[in-house]
């Protein structure tokens, strides 16, 4: 184990349930052919509704880059950058019933992406006091919801990709510097979310399938954690604190459970590592870590193990 975390995204995604690909091929239709991570394309800026939301953004933001383009009916789009300097914010909805939130202040260099194709997602996005911080969601499907927030820090980078029918992602990031979060998920009813405070956290969830969740909350600083699952209402749960924390949850199946704590909130210590994988159906691991520099790593396949173990 190193200290140094990576900032790199994990190239690893598990391969959705059946019932996914099932959900995801009725609902390419709707989606109007677009590839996720792609906007749709961008109207002429002669097109009146474009032009118009450019003047009203350039005159509140001056000249900033603003970008507002709304196709389909009843979309609601909000932006506002208050002292910015060098700011971007860019807002695609493809779809309708759409509503995509924006605010930065008091940055710079800050950027605010926010892509919606589908029917009533809602995005928001929040950088308040942050400076050359970065927030990016991208959304296609049904009810999809994504919330960013990142207050009183520098340097932070946060991403949300969702695809499917009631997703939900939320990523905090406050008093947090050089921090990083990705969020990914392919599938229906899923929920993760992260909260992360400190310096140089890495957060990575990635779920397919359906009814998984999964949280993370770091502080501290120098933590890294992984969170894949694939399957059926699986659930993973993680908080580290103190420093040079490592922890990897992969969870493929149905109905498991990993818990992991590595020093309490206000404990001492941290290099902790923990390791879990299980594939099966209701498997259940707890780990709890505190002190300095303990290792845990823990396999099950199967159905109805369980381990708990506390250093």
């Amino acid at each position: 184990m190193t200290n140094a975390v990576s900032h790199h995204k994990p190239n690893y995604r598990p391969k959705p349930g059946k019932f996914s690909q099932v959900i995801t091929a009725l609902l390419a239709g709707c989606l109007g052919g677009y590839a996720l991570g792609e906007p749709p394309a961008v109207h002429d800026q002669d097109d009146p509704e474009v032009l118009r939301a450019l003047q009203e953004a350039s005159a509140l933001t001056d000249d900033k880059a603003v970008t507002l383009k709304q196709t389909g009916f009843r979309n609601t789009a909000q932006s506002r950058q208050d002292q910015e300097a060098d700011s971007t914010l860019v807002q695609f909805q493809d779809g309708n019933l759409n509503d995509a939130n924006a605010l930065q202040e008091y940055g710079t260099a800050n950027t605010i992406s926010i892509f919606q194709v589908g029917t009533f997602n809602d995005a928001t996005s929040r950088q308040t006091a942050s400076v050359d911080s970065q927030a990016t969601t991208r959304q296609g499907g049904f009810q999809n919801r994504a919330a960013v927030d990142q207050e009183l820090g520098i340097g932070n980078h946060a991403q949300i990709l969702q695809r499917g029918i009631q997703n939900r992602s939320a990523v905090q990031q406050y008093n947090s510097f050089e921090s990083l979060a990705w969020l990914e998920q392919f599938g229906n009813d899923n929920k993760a979310a992260t909260t992360q405070s400190g310096y140089g956290n890495l957060v990575s969830i990635d779920q397919a399938g359906d009814y998984n969740q999964s949280t993370s909350t770091q502080t501290g600083y120098t933590h890294k954690v992984d969170s894949l699952q694939s399957g059926f209402g699986n659930q993973s749960s993680i908080l580290q604190a103190d420093s040079y924390n490592a922890a990897s949850a992969i969870q493929t199946g149905s109905f498991n459970s990993v818990m992991i704590e590595q020093a309490g909130t206000y404990g001492v210590g941290g290099s902790h590592h923990a390791v879990t994988t299980q594939s099966g159906g209701l498997n259940a691991i707890g780990i709890h870590q505190q002190g300095n520099a303990s290792t845990a790593i823990v396999s099950q396949s199967g159905y109805g193990n369980n381990v708990s173990l506390s250093q």
